[in-house]
């Protein structure tokens, strides 16, 4: 039982229905966004944020949705397994590939995609592991702004997830 329940599509703010909307249309569920939708402020705030670094930021879809489902899995956030799952189908990542996230030695992963999940399952989990071997990886496959880039998503997939597990958001 949702310890606290979505508003319905009519009762959202009319400046943010749009993004339930389009979160239908994408993954078939807005339960999150309408939860969050209680604060429209928090969501207009995190619109823009997000809306930036997908505009503005250079790291590659794929890459950024097999982190998302990373932390969802690490998170046993049920809904944005299923939401992200969709996600990353949508930004071309295989099958295959999204099974692959959770096999360190796969080869169907890139080594860049490799060190990204392995760095975001630190950040997500015990970030004071995140020791020099594993820098000197991401360095290897990243700039210094696409670890920027990759830390601020990750930290909102992290939060995110926490949040709808907590206040208990169903998958559809």
């Amino acid at each position: 039982m949702a310890r606290m329940e979505p508003l319905g599509i009519h009762e959202v703010d009319d400046e943010i229905r749009h993004l339930c909307e389009e979160s239908e249309r994408e993954i078939g569920t807005s339960a999150s966004p309408r939860t969050y939708a209680r604060n429209p402020a928090v969501v207009k705030a995190l619109a823009a944020f997000r809306g930036a670094l997908a505009r503005e930021g250079t790291i590659d879809p794929v890459i950024r949705e097999l982190v998302r489902i990373k932390i969802a899995g690490l998170n046993a956030c049920r809904y944005l397994l299923k939401a992200r799952y969709a996600g990353a189908r949508h930004a071309g990542a295989t099958e295959e590939k999204i099974a692959a996230i959770n096999d360190e030695t796969s080869d169907l992963l890139t080594p860049r995609e490799r060190a990204a999940v392995r760095f975001a399952e630190k950040l997500a989990v015990d970030h004071q592991k995140v020791d020099d071997a594993l820098w000197a990886e991401v360095r290897a496959r990243f700039s210094e702004a696409e670890v920027i880039e990759l830390v601020a998503h990750t930290t909102l997939f992290i939060g995110f997830g926490r949040f709808n597990e907590i206040v208990g958001i169903e998958p559809a």
